[in-house]
């Protein structure tokens, strides 16, 4: 009976640590523009959710009117951050000014998750 146990234990952990890391799949890609990646992204449950709200000389730099925008470098290549979560975890995207159209909305260069 104990052995039972203790396989429906480690049957019923593997099949709960599948679904955690199911949750954290995210489908990008690089050179993407943040505006078709915020529309994947949303259709996917993840919602934006950046902690403080932006100043406008951020909101001009990135180029969108998105609300997941976290903020945007002044200077430099133009790295703007977009902050997403769902289910627990959060996701930060980042971009970078596309060299042809600066003005343009910033194409997606990295992105990771975080518990």
């Amino acid at each position: 009976m104990p052995l039972k146990l203790v396989l429906a234990s480690l049957i019923l952990g593997g099949i709960a640590a599948t679904s955690k890391a199911d949750t954290s799949r995210v489908t990008l890609q690089s050179g993407q523009s943040i505006v078709q990646a915020n529309a994947s992204l949303t259709a996917s449950g993840w919602r934006p959710a950046p902690e403080r709200p932006v100043l406008n000389f951020e909101k001009t730099l990135s180029g969108t009117d998105l609300r997941a925008l976290a903020s945007c470098s002044g200077t430099g290549s133009g790295f703007c951050r977009y902050d997403y979560q769902r289910d627990g975890q959060r996701l930060f995207v980042v971009t970078v000014a596309d060299g042809a159209q600066p003005q343009k909305a910033g194409i997606v260069t990295q992105w990771w998750t975080e518990p």
